[in-house]
């Protein structure tokens, strides 16, 4: 007896049904890869808490010190020194989203030949903390935590200083696409995320205005908890002790970018 083969008809509804199948498994995989990226970020995040609580023990429960800028001004080196004793594993300044810095890229300029989500990187001054002669991370600090600023800074108010003056909902590390930031209510959001020669880089809201996981950003707070944050909830963080928190953002009506308005 003669065995009977597939038809191509058969044959084009088992090619369908595959392909059909391929169309739904494909998405939900990718936002399955995303989804894991975005829970190793928020682990490492949750680290930095920890991290600047032991600071924090040795020091009187200080922030680290304004005085510890180092020799590169802007390199964020006052976080980068003080904090790199207390752990082990450089890994956890990157987010799994964030790619290395191309060769031949000035690590000290973010406006070079840049996009969101890619890593930052800064020369080391300080080869005993650390071998090599780049840092590379993809967070940044609030650098309203810090302490021991100069009296004769005219928003020296504006700092928390120690641990134990800070509220809970004062945001400590951020994906960041630079090493820091002094962001204030006022900052505008930038009205092109995926063109950082667009930015105004004095608006420092922009830094952490990414959208590096699915229209927000992984934030570690002062009472040690972590989350991701949307976007638009930036400003509606306690940055430093004066920043209103019900600032023209919170406004009915206020108008964002169109990337923004459906995040």
């Amino acid at each position: 007896m003669k065995k009977k083969g597939f038809t191509l008809i058969e044959l084009l509804v088992v090619i369908a049904i595959i392909a059909l199948l391929l169309a739904i498994l494909v998405p939900s995989l990718g936002k399955a890869k995303e989804m894991a990226k975005e829970l190793v970020c928020l682990t490492r995040m949750k680290q930095w808490s920890l991290i600047v609580n032991l600071y924090g023990n040795d020091y009187d429960s200080k922030f680290p010190d304004y005085k510890c800028f180092g020799p590169i001004a802007g390199a964020g080196h006052w976080w980068m020194q003080s904090l790199r004793p207390y752990y082990d594993d450089p890994k956890i300044r990157l987010c799994p989203s964030a790619e290395r810095l191309p060769e031949g890229v000035d690590p000290l300029d973010p406006l070079t030949n840049r996009n969101p989500n890619q890593c930052w990187g800064a020369i080391n001054p300080y080869p005993e903390l650390e071998a090599g002669d780049f840092i590379y991370g993809s967070l940044g600090a609030n650098c309203w935590m810090l302490s021991d600023v100069a009296s004769t800074n005219a928003v020296a108010d504006r700092y928390w200083g120690k641990q134990s003056g800070a509220t809970w909902d004062v945001p400590l590390f951020l994906d960041c696409y630079w090493v820091d930031g002094w962001p204030n209510e006022n900052n505008l959001p930038q009205d092109d995320p995926d063109d950082p020669s667009t930015w105004d880089i004095t608006q420092a809201m922009q830094l952490f205005n990414i959208d590096r996981h699915g229209g927000g950003v992984s934030v570690t707070f002062m009472d040690g908890s972590c989350r991701k944050v949307g976007l638009k909830g930036l400003w509606r963080l306690k940055w430093h002790r004066k920043f209103n928190t019900g600032n023209a953002t919170t406004v009915p009506g206020f108008i964002w970018p169109d990337w923004m308005e459906g995040l």
